[in-house]
């Protein structure tokens, strides 16, 4: 099987080998099976394997691996090759359930215990193939080629003997710079904290930023910023990523965009300036952490003993003790839902969501649940920290004021204009004092076709795609035959479960007639 015929069956589920010396024996490789596929039956009731295990069979290696560098021709020699082959345990499975019963296999049983027993240690071939079967199993890292692990190994490879042995088992990287010109090898766990956002990737072990990160990540995106934003933007998407591939992404895009790549000191600097950042973050995190586990622990704290065990001055405790606990006497208690300040600029909507969201900060901060809690509300758009002044909570009040204007005229309206818009505001004697704010809001929460403005996300989601395919023909054409239009929306309609009486109606909210014809209508 070839790696190509491989990487067909999808990413590898694990791999395990004999449990003696590593390769001395066979290993054995598991797929899942890629439904995707248009050799995969969609329409059978029961496939007998989710998977495909790939067994080797050792070969006595007779080749070595040649890399040219340097003028040099390094070899190294291969000391196992396997070569991989489907099994089919559990065909092999089935028919033995199938003939454990039958009189073929009692009669085979009952040869076999008339046979003479041969004498001496030699087994049959089947019993050797039993053993072999019963044999342990241990579990190995399964790396594919493009991952992280396998370009250090074959980075090892062509290593002279100079450089080799600066090199360990936990693939340290050269990323800090001490003196002039002089550069010294850091742990990975430090290379982690130094190129890691705070927030952290879901996988730390690939540095691709194009295979995990998505296509909002890409040099030809790199090359329309500066050097410095590059490097912003690469430390926000990337999450990890080794100095090496840091630099070669960079020289890319700085080549795509014919301007100059940032000096090495430079890039250094500001590479610290990001861990200094970082440890800044994760101290505020840590602080906050101790000070929630502590009151779980213990009901309640004092100030001066939250003080002298995390040996901080209060400034630093401040914003945290205003934020999830209550103060009577310079002694702390957790603070509830209720008696939070997070409910009063909160959409009414959302108070279920955030009650709820709360009610398991409470009952789960021994786990530090409370971090999701937080990222819940970023989500949301909520501010990261309470609003501290009386002008900052008017302009918030004031700015769920205008959604819950929209969400509303919007719900008695499902089509209307800018001038009906504005007098319903005014009619809910709302005031706006930031012209902008109010451009954006609209812009978020609002579509617009000529002169009609419709909310942009409704809560059906069917009306919701019944309303934007009506929205999309209207923009072709400004009116239709009935039975033309209603047959070009159940051509755009997909998986869809409504009938002909409930699609009617939605279209109804939307259009009117006029003798067989029909149009979109009017605020």
């Amino acid at each position: 099987m070839t790696l190509n015929q491989a990487q067909q069956f999808g990413k590898a589920l694990e791999i395990q080998a004999k449990a003696k010396d590593q390769f001395d024996e066979n290993f054995k490789l598991h797929y899942r099976l890629k439904k995707d596929s248009q050799n995969y039956d969609t329409n059978a009731v029961d496939h007998r394997s989710q998977k495909v295990d790939i067994d080797s069979q050792q070969v006595n290696p007779n080749y070595c691996i040649g890399v040219m560098k340097d003028n040099q021709f390094l070899l190294t020699p291969l000391t196992s090759f396997h070569q991989l082959r489907p099994s089919f345990d559990h065909v092999d499975k089935e028919r033995q359930l199938r003939l454990i019963n039958s009189a073929q296999i009692q009669a085979e049983k009952r040869a076999a215990q008339a046979k003479i027993q041969r004498v001496g240690t030699e087994q049959s071939g089947m019993q050797q193939m039993i053993n072999e079967s019963n044999k342990e199993w241990k579990d190995l890292k399964y790396f594919s080629m493009n991952s992280y692990e396998s370009e250090m190994e074959l980075e090892k490879l062509c290593l002279f003997k100079s450089s080799r042995k600066n090199i360990n088992g936990d693939h340290d990287m050269i990323i800090e710079k001490q003196g002039d010109d002089q550069w010294s090898l850091i742990s990975s766990h430090e290379f982690q904290d130094l190129l890691a956002p705070f927030d952290k990737t879901e996988d730390f072990s690939t540095a691709s930023i194009l295979k995990n990160k998505g296509s909002n990540l890409t040099i030809e995106v790199l090359a329309q910023l500066s050097p410095i934003k590059m490097l912003e933007l690469i430390m926000k998407k990337a999450g990890i990523i080794d100095l090496e591939r840091l630099v070669r992404i960079m020289l890319a895009a700085c080549k795509l965009a014919n301007i100059d790549m940032l000096p090495q000191d430079q890039l250094i600097d500001l590479l610290s300036d990001h861990m200094y950042d970082f440890t800044v973050d994760k101290r505020k995190v840590a602080l906050r952490e101790y000070l929630i586990n502590q009151i779980y622990r213990n009901g309640q704290i004092t100030l001066d003993q939250i003080k002298k065990e995390t040996k901080t001055q209060f400034g630093e405790l401040k914003l945290h003790i205003q934020e999830v606990t209550n103060s009577l006497n310079e002694i702390l208690t957790f603070k509830n839902y209720g008696n939070s300040k997070l409910h009063e600029y909160l959409k009414p909507k959302h108070n279920k969501q955030i009650k709820e969201s709360w009610d398991k900060l409470e009952h789960e901060c021994k786990k530090y649940q409370e971090l999701k809690f937080y990222r819940d509300q970023a989500d949301q758009k909520l501010p990261e920290q309470l609003i501290s002044t009386k002008q900052e909570q008017q302009m918030k009040k004031q700015m769920f004021q205008l959604i819950e204007c929209l969400v509303k005229h919007f719900t008695e309206n499902k089509v209307s204009n800018y001038p009906k818009l504005i007098t319903s505001i005014k009619d809910s004697k709302i005031t706006v004092q930031d012209q902008d704010q109010f451009n954006n809001i609209l812009v978020e929460y609002t579509v617009s076709m000529g002169d009609r403005i419709f909310l942009r996300k409704l809560e059906n989601e069917q009306e919701q795609q019944v309303r934007d395919i009506i929205i999309q023909l209207f923009s072709l054409k400004q009116q239709y035959k009935k039975p033309d239009f209603k047959k070009q929306v159940n051509e755009r309609l997909q998986q869809t479960d409504l009938t002909d009486k409930e699609l009617q109606k939605l279209i109804g909210y939307y259009t009117t007639t006029q003798g067989n014809m029909i149009t979109m209508i009017q605020p």
